[in-house]
C-alpha cells in the first residue's frame, strides 16, 4: 500500500483532487481506473487536517499519513515540540506509537529510541514516515505495550498515550477504560524507567487523576491557542506534586504558570469592584483551578467568587492570560446600552451570568466583531453588568 500511494500518479491524484468534494469523489470513483479512489480519499482528508496540526511534516515530502483514529489522535505539532523541551537522555521508549508525533519529536532529545505498536500496517506507515524525516535513531516493534513492558530493558523515558476509544470506538474518559490500561502496567513500567509521561485525556479531572495514579510528580496542562488539548502526567518517587499551567500562544512567548496544590488551597483572594483594567485567565490556568493564586500571585483583585475575571487599577503585562482596559461598567438592560453610545458590533463572552451569549446579543441587538469586547458577568455586590472593554 505504502509504494501505491508514493507512486506519482496516485500522488498526482491527490493534488489534482484535494479541493473537491470527497463524498462526491467517492460516488464517482468508477470514472477512475486503475486509482484506489477511497485510499486517496483518506490521505486527502489526513493531509488537510495535518497543514494545521502537523506543518512541518506537511510540507515533507514523501509522507504517507495514517488512518483517521491516528490522525485524531496524535499530539500536534506545537504540544509535541513543547514535550521535546522536557525531556532528554540516553534511551527512551514509546509504548503507545500510534502516528508516531510525539516518539519523533520526543526522540530528538535521546540517542536511542523504542517505538513500541501492535497495528502492522501503522508501524509500517510511521517506519517509513520517520526514516523520511532522517529520525534513524528510532526502533520499531511491532508489539502490545503488554508484551513489550515484560521483557523491556532500562530506560531514562518511558511515554504513553494510550487509546481513548472503546472497542465499539466510543469515546471514553476513565482512566482504567484506556487501551492499554495504564494503571495496571504502570507498576512494571515505573521499575524499569526513571521517569514516566503519560498523556490523558484534557476533560479528566486533576485531583480524580492524583488519586487514581501513585507517584504523580507533575501534571500539566497543555492549552494551545486557548483550547485545553492534552494533560500530560509525569510519575516519579518525588512527592512534591507540581502543577503546571502552559498556554501556547499562536504568537507571542508561551506563558507558563507553576504551583503546587497547598499553594492554591493557601492563597488568599481579595474581592472588589470592576477598576481600570480587567484580566481574564487562559484556559491552561482556569482547567489547573488556580482560581485564587492567580489573582494573589500577580496582586489582582478578584470580581466575585464564581467570577474567574480579575481587575486592577495598574497593568500588570505578564498575566497569564488576556488583558483589557474597562471602558465601561453598565447594567444590563437594553436601554443603558443603548445609552452608552457603543453601538452594535462587540465580541461577548459571559462569566457567572444567568443568560448565555446569544440571549445577550438578541436582548441587546448587537452583532458579533469589531474591537470591543463585553464581558458579561455577576460582580462583587451581586450585581450583572455589562463590562466594556478593549484589549491592551
Amino acid at each position: 500500500m505504502i509504494s501505491e500511494i508514493l507512486s506519482q500518479d496516485f500522488q498526482q491524484f491527490i493534488l489534482d483532487h484535494e479541493n473537491d468534494d470527497l463524498s462526491r469523489l467517492l460516488l464517482s470513483a468508477s470514472k477512475f481506473q486503475g486509482v484506489n479512489v477511497q485510499a486517496a480519499v483518506e490521505q486527502i482528508t489526513a493531509r488537510k487536517k495535518a497543514k494545521g496540526k502537523l506543518p512541518g511534516w506537511y510540507k515533507a515530502e514523501g509522507i504517507v499519513w495514517p488512518p483517521q483514529q491516528a490522525m485524531e489522535q496524535c499530539s500536534s505539532e506545537a504540544t509535541a515540540v513543547y514535550k521535546q523541551s522536557l525531556f532528554s537522555g540516553e534511551k527512551m521508549v514509546d509504548l503507545t506509537g500510534g502516528a508516531g508525533v510525539d516518539t519523533f519529536y520526543l526522540g530528538q532529545n535521546f540517542t536511542q529510541v523504542d517505538y513500541v505498536e501492535p497495528n502492522p500496517d501503522l508501524v509500517a506507515i510511521t517506519k517509513h514516515n520517520h526514516k523520511v524525516l532522517g529520525a534513524n535513531q528510532i526502533l520499531h516493534y511491532q508489539l502490545a505495550a503488554e508484551d513489550f513492558v515484560g521483557n523491556m530493558g532500562s530506560y531514562d523515558l518511558a511515554y504513553l498515550d494510550p487509546s481513548r476509544r472503546s472497542g465499539s470506538n466510543q469515546r471514553v474518559f476513565k482512566l482504567d477504560e484506556y487501551s492499554p490500561k495504564v494503571h495496571e502496567l504502570l507498576p512494571d513500567i515505573a521499575a524499569k524507567c526513571k521517569r514516566v509521561l503519560i498523556k490523558v485525556s484534557p476533560w479528566l479531572d486533576l485531583s480524580s487523576i492524583m488519586e487514581q495514579l501513585e507517584d504523580v510528580k507533575r501534571i500539566t496542562v497543555l492549552a494551545v491557542e486557548n483550547e485545553c488539548r492534552e494533560l500530560l502526567v509525569e510519575i516519579s518517587e518525588d512527592t512534591q506534586i507540581e502543577i503546571v499551567a502552559a498556554h501556547l500562544p499562536r504568537n507571542g512567548a508561551d506563558q507558563i504558570f507553576t504551583f503546587k496544590p497547598e499553594d492554591e488551597q493557601n492563597a488568599k483572594v481579595q474581592f472588589a469592584e470592576p477598576q481600570q483594567f480587567l484580566y481574564e485567565p487562559n484556559a491552561a490556568v482556569l482547567k489547573a483551578g488556580a482560581f485564587k493564586l492567580v489573582g494573589e500571585r500577580y496582586g489582582l483583585v478578584k470580581l466575585h467568587t464564581n467570577t474567574h475575571l480579575y481587575t486592577s487599577r495598574e497593568l500588570f503585562d505578564s498575566f497569564p492570560g488576556r488583558k483589557f482596559s474597562i471602558e465601561d461598567n453598565i447594567r444590563y438592560s437594553k436601554k443603558e446600552w443603548e445609552t452608552a453610545g457603543f453601538g452594535n458590533k462587540a465580541n461577548i463572552s459571559t462569566r457567572n451570568f444567568p443568560d448565555s451569549v446569544e440571549i445577550i446579543k438578541k436582548k441587546l441587538r448587537i452583532r458579533d466583531g469589531g474591537e470591543l469586547y463585553i464581558f458579561a458577568c455577576r460582580i462583587f455586590s451581586g450585581q450583572l453588568r455589562l463590562l466594556v472593554c478593549r484589549r491592551v
